[in-house]
C-alpha cells in the first residue's frame, strides 16, 4: 500500500489470487523454510540457553534430520547430497553463532514466533516476530531470521528502512510500554545486524545515515500512510513499474515527513502482468 498501492488494491479489495496449483519451493525459500523451523524447534526447549554446546551439537544432528524428511524430503534426492550437505553445516554455524550472541547479550527467555497485535489509525495489526528476547537488564528485542541478504538488509538499516522491525517494534511497544531493540540475523552468512549496540555487544551496528531511529521510521510509516490513503480516498491508486518506466507525475512525490518512494522486487508481485509492459520488453 505504501510503495505500489495498485498491488495492495488487486491483492486486498480485489481479492485477486494467483493460481493453487502446486509449485516445488525454490531453494531459497525452502532453505529459509527449514531453517525457521529449526531455530523455532530449538529454542521452544526448555533448556535453549543453558544446553552445553556439545549437548546442542547432538541435538542439532537429530532435529535436523527430522526436520528435513518431515518437511525437506527434495533435499533427498539424488544428486541433492552437495546441497543437503552444504545447507546443513551453514546451518550448524549459523545457529551456534545465534547462541552465542544470546549469550553475550545476557538473554534470559527466548520467545520464537511472538504473536504481536495492536492497532494504528487504519485499524488493527498483527505479526508474528521471529524471536522476542527478554534479558535480565536493558531493553528486550526483537530479530527478524532471513536466510540471506547481505547487500539489502545493511542497505536498510543505513537508509532506517527497516519497515518489517519497525512495525513489529511499535507492536510491541502497544503491548508493553517498551520499545525494543531490533536486528536481522542472516543465516547463510552468521551475521547479526542492528542498528546500535544497546542488546547485542557483539553485533555488527549500521547505524542510519540520517540519525534516525525506529520510533522516527514509525512516524514516516504513518505519514506515508495518510498519504496513500487520501489519494484512495480520491479514487486514485498509483501503478509503480520499474524505475526505467514513465516518468513519474507530482502525485507519485510523498510529502517531506513521509518515506521516499522504494522500488519492490517486481518477482515477489504476483499482478505484474495486469500493470503492463515497457515499449520492447
Amino acid at each position: 500500500m505504501l510503495f505500489n498501492p495498485s498491488q495492495w488494491l488487486l491483492r486486498y479489495p480485489a481479492a485477486l489470487r494467483p493460481s493453487k496449483l502446486v509449485r516445488l519451493a525454490s531453494d531459497f525459500r525452502l532453505f529459509g523454510n527449514l531453517a525457521h523451523g529449526l531455530i523455532e524447534r530449538h529454542f521452544r526447549r526448555d533448556d535453549a540457553l543453558t544446553m552445553p554446546d556439545e549437548v546442542f551439537e547432538r541435538w542439532f544432528a537429530r532435529a535436523f534430520e527430522a526436520l528435513v524428511d518431515e518437511e525437506g524430503a527434495l533435499l533427498r534426492m539424488p544428486g541433492r547430497g552437495a546441497d543437503l550437505a552444504h545447507f546443513r553445516g551453514r546451518l550448524l554455524r549459523a545457529v551456534y553463532t545465534l547462541r552465542s550472541h544470546v549469550r553475550q547479550a545476557g538473554v534470559v527467555a527466548v520467545v520464537p514466533e511472538q504473536a504481536l497485535e495492536g492497532r494504528f489509525e487504519g485499524g488493527a495489526l498483527a505479526g508474528y516476530a521471529d524471536l522476542v528476547l527478554h534479558k535480565a537488564a536493558g531493553a528486550p528485542a526483537i530479530v527478524d531470521i532471513k536466510w540471506s541478504g547481505g547487500k539489502k538488509y545493511p542497505e536498510k538499516l543505513r537508509r532506517n528502512r527497516h519497515l518489517q522491525l519497525a512495525l513489529y517494534a511499535e507492536l510491541f511497544r502497544q503491548q508493553t510500554g517498551q520499545w525494543p531493540a531490533v536486528a536481522y540475523y542472516l543465516l547463510d552468512r552468521a551475521r547479526l545486524l542492528a542498528p546500535d549496540d544497546r542488546a547485542f555487544p557483539a553485533a555488527e551496528t549500521i547505524a542510519a545515515d540520517d540519525g534516525e531511529n525506529t520510533a522516527q521510521l514509525w512516524q514516516r510509516i504513518l505519514a506515508t500512510w495518510r498519504w496513500r490513503v487520501a489519494q484512495i480516498r480520491d479514487g486514485r491508486f498509483e501503478v509503480v513499474l520499474e524505475a526505467t518506466s514513465a516518468a513519474a507525475t507530482a502525485d507519485s512525490e510523498p510529502p517531506q515527513e513521509a518515506l521516499a518512494i522504494e522500488m519492490l522486487d517486481e518477482a515477489y508481485n504476483d499482478f505484474r502482468a495486469l500493470a503492463g509492459w515497457r515499449d520492447g520488453a
